[in-house]
């Protein structure tokens, strides 16, 4: 059960997932040798094509989960609001729901319905201590949120660029794809914990009007985590309602 409970606070530190009528379309298109793009034009066709800008729903999530050697598997759906908040549902895969979880702009809550325990804890806090914030949430599922442009022109090779962020508790290099405009890898450290992360998106498919990565992989290297993500049935959300409601019993955690 504890390693069920690691599974459900993992997804919150580190996310925060295609049906017959997608399209599937090849992982990168390859252009061979280097060739010169404007990372500013670059930057902007990687945003148009970013997934998390408005009301959505991933109805069909399934999760992989590696943990030095144990796997278990896992599915999931998610819906997306269109401003700042995001509700996950995690079941098991006999339909049990394990846990939901809620995020917003000031708090993250953790709903462990097989334990009957509530998770609460502050986003500022999340934020400092494992770089837990929107923009990590949207490039969980291979979105690029605030990048900005370090130089005009950057060199594609082999069809991929790589753009560079040094900030003050982040250093992250990003690998995009120069023709489909989306995110293929992504390494580099997040928050205060300084440990290695590394995720790489491919299968992507165009449904819907959202181009997505099928398949998504996140590595957490000092703890020997792995999560193998597979994603499908994207449809913009019509229904807003974000039902969080515990049932009497729970008892109530602070998330540190």
């Amino acid at each position: 059960m504890y390693g069920r409970i690691k599974i459900i606070i993992t997804l919150v530190f580190f996310i925060v997932l295609s049906s017959c009528s997608s399209l599937r379309i090849t992982d990168t298109r390859v252009k061979t040798g280097t060739f010169e793009v404007n990372s500013e034009k670059l930057l902007e066709g990687v945003k148009e094509n970013n997934i998390i800008e408005e009301p959505l729903a991933i109805n069909k999530i399934s999760i992989t989960y590696k943990e030095q050697g144990k796997r278990r598997r896992f599915r999931a759906n998610l819906k997306f609001n269109g401003e700042e908040t995001i509700l996950v549902s995690i079941r098991t895969f006999a339909g049990i729901e394990a846990a939901r979880i809620l995020i917003d702009e000031d708090s993250v809550k953790i709903m462990d319905r097989l334990n009957k325990i509530l998770y609460v804890g502050e986003t500022d806090t999340m934020v400092k201590k494992y770089g837990l914030n929107k923009g990590f949430l949207k490039l969980f599922f291979g979105d690029i949120a605030d990048l900005e442009a370090q130089t005009k022109r950057i060199k594609c090779k082999e069809g991929i660029a790589e753009i560079n962020e040094y900030e003050k508790d982040k250093i992250v290099d990003y690998n995009i794809d120069c023709s489909l405009n989306k995110l293929v890898k992504v390494e580099g450290y997040w928050g205060e914990v300084q440990h290695k992360v590394r995720g790489t998106f491919k299968d992507f498919r165009s449904e819907n009007g959202f181009l997505y990565p099928g398949k998504i992989t996140w590595e957490l290297e000092h703890q020997e985590i792995e999560m193998e993500i597979e994603m499908e049935n994207i449809v913009r959300n019509k229904n807003n309602t974000m039902i969080f409601n515990t049932e009497p019993g729970y008892t109530i955690k602070r998330l540190r």
